[in-house]
């Protein structure tokens, strides 16, 4: 056994949690891909190595340096730094989900095949202004929650398919706008106002 582990008793609870925590803001930053942050959360919730999973934050930032500039405009978070330009949520086969925090990019494409995305922006921050999310669902379905008061426009082609657009309501002013472009191909796309729970 190398000298430095006999020492290593394993991580408390609570460091744990604080790794998971932070490899989850690195995600939702866009610091992380995918299979990274996969391959990391898988270990920090199995190791029981204390440096091993310290090691699996070793190259994000700080947490005083990860939070974003954001205003609340009554329960709809507008994120004022860095936007993403473009991003890819792909489901082929599977199940692709982004919800509680995160930081949705200006443009986003969403691709289901014969799988299913959930893209919950309820508690993400929005960029202001105005954002774009490309949809094309072939035989899968694409489920999109926005806050209430967000500005939703929709445009799009149901073949042997359908649209389903419940989010329309009047914008708060100042609110930003979520347009959405969709293609369905024997899929469906559903878009609802999610509320806050009381």
């Amino acid at each position: 056994m190398p000298e430095l582990e006999k020492y290593d008793h394993g991580p408390t609870k609570i460091e744990r949690n604080n790794v998971i925590e932070r490899l989850e803001h690195g995600f939702a930053q866009n610091l992380l891909d995918i299979d990274v942050y996969e391959k990391r959360m898988e270990i920090a919730v199995n190791t029981a190595s204390k440096r091993e999973l310290l090691s699996l934050i070793e190259d994000l930032p700080a947490s005083t340096e990860t939070n974003k500039q954001f205003t609340s405009l009554d329960g709809i978070l507008l994120n004022h730094g860095e936007i993403k330009d473009y991003d890819v949520t792909l489901a082929f086969l599977s199940g692709a989900t982004r919800k509680g925090l995160w930081y949705p990019p200006k443009r986003m494409k969403v691709v289901a095949i014969m799988g299913g995305v959930d893209l919950d922006y309820s508690q993400a921050q929005i960029p202001p202004g105005v954002s774009t999310i490309d949809v094309f669902a072939l035989m899968g379905g694409v489920d999109i929650f926005v806050p209430e008061g967000v500005n939703v426009e929709v445009t799009g082609i149901p073949i042997m398919g359908g649209i389903d657009n419940r989010a329309v309501s009047y914008a708060k002013p100042g609110a930003p706008t979520i347009k959405i472009n969709a293609i369905a191909l024997m899929g469906g796309l559903d878009i609802k106002v999610k509320r806050p729970k009381k």
